[in-house]
């Protein structure tokens, strides 16, 4: 069932004209973005203000969309290290968090460029030795937009998939879920 709504994702995207490469926001598999938790709600049904992306230490993080980086708050301890970038298409604030900045406020990005790289600042773990990236869109009106629509009009060959922890789920919280993200999920 999974596999059908992933290609059923991929027929979407090849519906997309393609204008550049797919740039995912973290190097743990270029092009591919690995869905860890969702938006706008973790699976537990808590509020969750963008997605959680797979990525180990060292991936490298990149930038989707051109624009200025804006703040840059260093992690230590509980304290979640951050980048905001300013896209200059969409001007929407692009959030990087668990991230190690690279880049210094001022710094104008293209899609592609170094962000910085995954660290393990902030309360939250990943599946992967505590390293994921959660990466958020607040848009002008300084409300949380849906983080996977952004990544399908900034770069429309991207793929998506779901990690194993959502294919251990039941199918009914899995319908929830994929139905909140508007991908539908074939009967």
């Amino acid at each position: 069932m999974l596999n059908r709504i992933i290609e059923g994702l991929k027929g979407y995207l090849r519906k997309v004209e393609r204008v550049i490469p797919a740039i995912s926001p973290s190097s743990y598999k270029q092009g591919t973005v690995r869905i860890t938790q969702g938006w706008p709600e973790y699976m537990n049904g808590k509020k969750h203000s963008g997605i959680d992306m797979a990525c180990r230490k060292g991936d490298k993080i990149l930038a989707v969309e051109e624009g200025e980086i804006v703040e840059i708050v260093p992690g230590s301890g509980k304290r979640v290290g951050r980048v905001v970038q300013r896209g200059a298409t969409s001007n929407m604030r692009i959030i990087y968090k668990h991230t190690k900045a690279k880049c210094k406020v001022g710094d104008y990005l293209s899609p592609g460029d170094l962000i910085g790289y995954p660290d393990d600042s902030g309360k939250d773990v990943g599946l992967w030795d505590g390293y994921h990236l959660h990466f958020q869109i607040v848009n002008i009106a300084g409300d949380n937009a849906d983080p996977v629509e952004y990544l399908m009009v900034y770069q429309p060959n991207i793929v998506f998939e779901f990690s194993e922890y959502y294919k251990t789920r039941s199918y009914y919280e899995k319908k929830d879920y994929y139905d909140k993200m508007n991908l539908g999920v074939p009967g």
